[in-house]
């Protein structure tokens, strides 16, 4: 955890970044990514919806795929009123949605560093593999400037061609 995080704190003093977008990674959580980064004063935004409404409550997580399932459609949206003191307050889960797109589309345009895990990496060629449902891992990957992947070496396939029942094996 120490040399990915001295790694990753290393490319964001370089990029001279205030902010980092996330798509949701658990081995950034096991890192402690995000302490890490605001430790240098960098802004670390979580780009999936479930993570981004937990970081704005100053909550932890409360399941691994649905991290905001504990918050009820009300509870959000207060706490969206309660941030952001919206003129036109959003309270329904369509209204909530696209209130949080706006909000985050605004923050991964601003960022100066995207990061992300990869579901596989190929050893033969570096490529990335990465699945997503929300599509903000796209996002985080191609909007900034620079793009950090973290992931554990167990995620390493020899080439593209061994992809295939791996990425079956993920739903």
């Amino acid at each position: 955890a120490a040399d990915a995080n001295r790694y990753i704190r290393d490319v964001a003093a370089d990029a001279d970044a205030e902010r980092v977008v996330k798509s949701k990674s658990m081995t950034t959580e096991e890192l402690e990514v995000n302490d890490a980064l605001a430790e240098d004063g960098v802004d670390v935004v979580e780009t999936d919806l479930g993570e981004w409404v937990v970081q704005l409550a100053g909550e932890t997580p409360s399941h691994l795929i649905a991290p905001a399932i504990h918050r009820s459609q009300e509870s959000i949206a207060e706490l969206f009123r309660e941030v952001f003191d919206p003129a036109d307050p959003p309270e329904t889960a369509s209204e909530l949605t696209s209130f949080a797109r706006e909000k985050l589309g605004a923050r991964i345009r601003d960022a100066d560093i995207g990061m992300t895990g990869a579901n596989f990496v190929t050893a033969d060629s570096g490529t990335m593999a990465i699945v997503t449902s929300e599509g903000n891992a796209r996002k985080c990957a191609v909007t900034p400037d620079t793009h950090i992947a973290v992931t554990g070496v167990e995620k390493i396939v020899p080439g593209v061609e061994e992809l295939h029942p791996f990425v079956e094996l993920i739903s």
